[in-house]
């Protein structure tokens, strides 16, 4: 069943993106926070904000350190992930299996069922239980994780 190995490594990568955007966002607020502060001219005295010591600038360093690290290793990863991706697809596409046929049909080239079942020499409610077949299988496969 290509599909299902088809369907973990999406997964995965959905997983990776996610933690990827997280960073970036981990990256913006440091960005935020690392900004001067606007002037206030409400009271008595204008204020500024403080100018930045050297331990800020060594604890903003570490950060940016930090988030630039994790940042390259999950784009290293999802880079890896894509290949493999593509890897499997073309297995999928390859594939004689009639599970792995109707999949592709269905979830990469976006058939509708009454599409695949003429492809496949099927009538619609045949691709109906193979479909729900398939999804049962993914759900099951993919629970464990």
């Amino acid at each position: 069943m290509i599909y299902i190995e088809y369907e973990e490594l999406i997964q995965a990568q959905r997983r990776t993106l996610k933690a990827y955007e997280e960073v970036l966002e981990e990256q913006e607020r440091l960005f935020e926070l690392t900004q001067p502060q606007g002037v206030d001219y409400g009271g008595d005295r204008v204020q500024s904000s403080p100018t930045s010591t050297a331990i800020d600038r060594y604890v903003e360093a570490k950060e940016r350190a930090g988030i630039d690290r994790r940042k390259a290793e999950l784009s290293q990863v999802m880079q890896e992930r894509e290949v493999l991706i593509a890897l499997k697809k073309s297995e999928l596409y390859a594939s004689q299996s009639l599970e792995d046929k109707v999949y592709r049909w269905r979830a990469i080239d976006r058939m509708k069922v009454p599409e695949i079942a003429r492809k496949a020499h099927y009538t619609r409610s045949q691709i109906y239980r193979i479909l729900q077949r398939i999804g049962r299988r993914i759900k099951d496969a993919t629970k464990c994780d």
